[in-house]
């Protein structure tokens, strides 16, 4: 055999695993059909650096020794793989040690000219398969919405978590202004195997390289944005989302998919498990994809979308492939020049989801808004109780409503809470009553004698905001919108006749 004294430039593990989902009403996610892992050694032959004018010397010395070397190849260092139990098929050539595994770095030999010319490079591969984790690694939370139900929701969630912030209720009285706009809402988790007798130091930090998705036909991105919500991290964990900024799309006309990269990917919050938990979870900002005039969108009938996840310094199998150079030392992970580790891990994940399109439409969340106004009706805390009493009447539990300090007392507020149970959902009922009263002057002429009298008559408005909400199916809320609007009015014309 030949020993070199040389060194390689690159030396790279690579694991990639492959994951299927189907998002529609069945959901599921199940392993994929490739997982493999490459190991990708470059030396090249520079007379500098890595292969040295010394290495060419103990290639010139062992070839014209009194017993010359008939080995094409020289030997620069070898590829110990310990934890190599965790895969499934070992690269070939592996040599086993008791409990490692060693692959001699070999290079072959050119002319004695070409060892140091810098015109060419070996590169030496080996290929195994990684034993797929026990979990399904990653997945595409995917929905599908429109922005102006997108807004309310927002509302809705806000007036569920924070109902002490009146700042909140006078949002409800807001307009709808309707957009022939599509939003689809996307995020991308990932889920590390953990063994708490083994913790990984340092945490991976892994990065989402590049998320496709199919697109029906061709489009500009004039109509097109793409917008990813910044977040603000504490510890290495998202605490809380900031604001919606735009972010870089292109459209690739050769496999018509709308294409972006590349985003971050941060911690959430520790699950109950703590210390214990069996996986370290990670999620990626959520996206959101906008669309003006998604016609061709509604006549697919799916659509593909893909993530491709990185995670450098990290190897999903467990395999730790470590390098030692031509007289059995170490070469350490960070040198003085400052280049990357040696081996460089990765794992790449991706994920292949396919997007059922009619049952995203189905599983919407809906947040319509009423807007109702009755006229002489003075606002009091009776006229309050009948809202109550009707939404009771239409089966709501109603909590206790909340008087509204207003600065004129002519101008009353009060904010109803209402909740319903619709099979497996909950329907939801904000209602925003907003009151005005005034006198009314009038003149009126009593009698055959045509007297004239003036005075003046008390009156008001009555105006309710409604905001409600429910998953998948917008008609039974407004129903029992329009429902609340037809039995108050029947309750105030009877009112309205009384006062005349």
């Amino acid at each position: 055999m030949i020993f070199a004294r040389a060194l390689p430039e690159k030396a790279k593990v690579t694991e990639t695993y492959e994951v299927d989902q189907v998002i529609s009403v069945n959901p599921r996610r199940t392993q994929g059909k490739q997982h493999t892992g490459r190991i990708e050694i470059t030396v090249p032959y520079d007379g500098l650096r890595y292969f040295t004018r010394q290495a060419a010397r103990d290639v010139e010395r062992a070839r014209g020794g009194s017993r010359p070397a008939a080995d094409p190849d020289a030997t620069v260092g070898h590829l110990v793989l310990a934890e190599h139990d965790h895969i499934e098929n070992l690269p070939a050539g592996v040599r086993m040690r008791a409990e490692y595994g060693v692959i001699p770095i070999a290079v072959p030999l050119p002319g004695t000219a070409d060892l140091t010319a810098g015109r060419s490079s070996s590169v030496i591969t080996h290929e195994y398969q990684p034993r797929y984790p026990e979990i399904i690694p990653a997945g595409l939370e995917i929905d599908v919405m429109d922005p102006d139900s997108l807004d309310y929701m927002s509302l809705a969630e806000a007036l569920a978590h924070t109902p002490e912030d009146t700042g909140l209720y006078v949002k409800v009285r807001q307009k709808v202004a309707f957009q022939n706009v599509l939003l689809i809402r996307m995020t991308v988790h990932l889920s590390l195997p953990r063994n708490p007798e083994r913790p990984i130091i340092p945490l991976p930090k892994p990065v989402v390289r590049r998320v496709t998705i199919d697109w029906p036909t061709i489009t500009s991105l004039r109509t097109t944005e793409l917008e990813v919500c910044a977040a603000v991290e504490q510890n290495g964990q998202q605490i809380r989302d900031t604001d919606w900024r735009p972010f870089p799309v292109r459209y690739n006309p050769v496999d018509r998919r709308l294409e972006w990269e590349v985003l971050g990917m941060g911690m959430p919050a520790e699950n109950g498990d703590g210390g214990r938990a069996r996986t370290i979870d990670y999620e990626s900002p959520p996206m959101r994809l906008l669309i003006e005039h998604p016609g061709e969108l509604y006549r697919t009938p799916q659509l593909k979308v893909s993530a491709e996840i990185e995670i450098p310094g990290y190897l999903m199998s467990g395999l730790e492939p470590r390098l030692f150079d031509f007289i059995g030392r170490e070469v350490p992970s960070t040198t003085e020049t400052g280049r990357e580790p040696l081996p460089a891990l990765t794992t790449r994940v991706t994920v292949n989801g396919t997007l059922v399109v009619d049952d995203a439409f189905a599983k919407r969340s809906f947040s319509p808004y009423h807007n109702i106004v009755f006229d002489d009706i003075i606002p009091d805390e009776m006229r309050v109780t009948d809202i109550r009493n009707v939404l009771k009447s239409l089966g709501f539990s109603v909590s206790p409503d909340k008087r509204m300090d207003a600065d004129d007392p002519d101008a009353p507020e009060w904010f109803l809470t209402a909740k319903r149970r619709r099979g497996p959902d909950e329907m939801d009922l904000w209602v925003y009553v907003e009151g005005t009263r005034h006198v009314l002057e009038r003149e009126q002429i009593m009698g055959d004698s045509r007297v004239k009298t003036k005075g003046g008559k008390a009156t008001g408005q009555i105006r309710l905001h409604m905001l409600g909400r429910l998953p998948r199916n917008h008609q039974e809320m407004t129903r029992e919108m329009n429902a609340l609007q037809k039995a108050l009015r029947d309750r105030y014309q009877y009112h309205m006749a009384w006062r005349r």
